[in-house]
């Protein structure tokens, strides 16, 4: 392939320059769907059996390739999502440190072995470090410096975690963040608490969608505090311009990213109805509690804040807000 292997980038080889922070967004985000694919074929869903940044190759535009699939195996009897259907095999096969505990220990190969990868690859894009330097797993380095700063209620660990090969860029923060964050839900030792690659996916779309506005809100800083209402298409990203809005007009201080959750519940949700987009912060460990925005009151909620950002009654975009709550 023109660009080689996601490793070979990573760690920029032939003094080739780093990867951006989107550029890496974007290959998590199409590894994910080549596994989602193998992992929902339906009746007979494959597990890759080796995901690491060696076998995901780059093409000309940077479009990542899932390759080696000589360890690829069928899971049979899926219950659906196929993510917590297994199979015993009698040997271990594969890169011991992008491998979980419950493969290498007993042996037990599920899709949820390949979620434990992609957790692995995507610390390595969000550090640019090795999945092990020789002396100690990146995932162990991780846990430990984030641990660090929920002690210290700082992060200082996770800035030392950042890949320095791509400077201070502030404008890459969220995306270090949110590789960070779904490396080590992916990457998560306990099987059945790692999200599947649809929620996996449905975490990307939601990222962008946080990145859009915040790019949205730094170019109306630069030209009018009043938002285009071209550019405000659902009322997730009017909750998400309103609230970036608010905070620079507060001059409040900064507060972490938080990110869409990933858990079973917001999937969920998502598949009964389509009009309820959730937000919570991303926890493995604990039942998310979602703040939402929910159509049904659109007219109540969603109103007042384009009345605050300078549109009026007769904008179209509060004739579609009335339109839908009557709906």
């Amino acid at each position: 392939m023109p660009n080689g292997s996601l490793e070979d980038r990573l760690l920029c080889k032939n003094s080739t320059p780093p990867l951006t922070w989107l550029q890496r967004a974007l290959i998590g985000e199409g590894i994910a769907k080549a596994l989602n694919y193998l992992h929902t074929l339906k009746g007979k869903p494959l597990v890759h059996g080796d995901v690491k940044s060696a076998n995901v190759l780059l093409d000309a535009q940077f479009e990542p390739k899932l390759g080696d699939f000589g360890l690829a195996r069928q899971i049979i009897g899926s219950t659906g999502d196929g993510m917590y259907t297994h199979i015993t095999v009698s040997s271990v096969h594969g890169t011991s440190v992008y491998l979980p505990p419950e493969y290498l220990r007993q042996k037990i190969l599920s899709p949820a072995v390949d979620v434990y990868s992609y957790g692995i690859v995507m610390l390595e894009m969000a550090t640019g470090r090795r999945a092990f330097d020789g002396k100690r797993l990146l995932v162990d380095l991780v846990e430990d410096e984030l641990k660090t700063d929920e002690e210290e209620e700082g992060k200082r660990g996770a800035i030392r975690l950042r890949d320095a090969k791509l400077g201070e860029n502030a404008d890459g923060e969220p995306w270090f963040d949110s590789l960070i964050k779904l490396g080590t839900d992916c990457a998560h030792k306990v099987k059945r608490k790692r999200p599947t690659m649809v929620q996996i996916l449905e975490y990307y779309e939601q990222c962008k969608t946080r990145d859009r506005i915040r790019r949205l809100s730094v170019e109306s800083k630069r030209v009018s505090p009043i938002p285009n209402e071209a550019e405000i298409k659902t009322p997730l990203e009017l909750q998400l311009w309103y609230d970036l809005v608010k905070k620079q007009s507060t001059l409040s201080t900064p507060t972490s990213t938080v990110c869409p959750t990933i858990g079973s519940e917001a999937s969920d949700r998502s598949e009964r109805s389509g009009q309820n987009v959730s937000l919570a912060a991303c926890s493995s460990a604990q039942q998310p509690q979602s703040a939402h925005i929910d159509h049904s009151e659109d007219a109540h909620t969603v109103i007042p804040l384009l009345t605050e950002l300078g549109f009026n009654n007769n904008d179209s975009v509060i004739s579609s807000v009335h339109s839908n709550s009557q709906c």
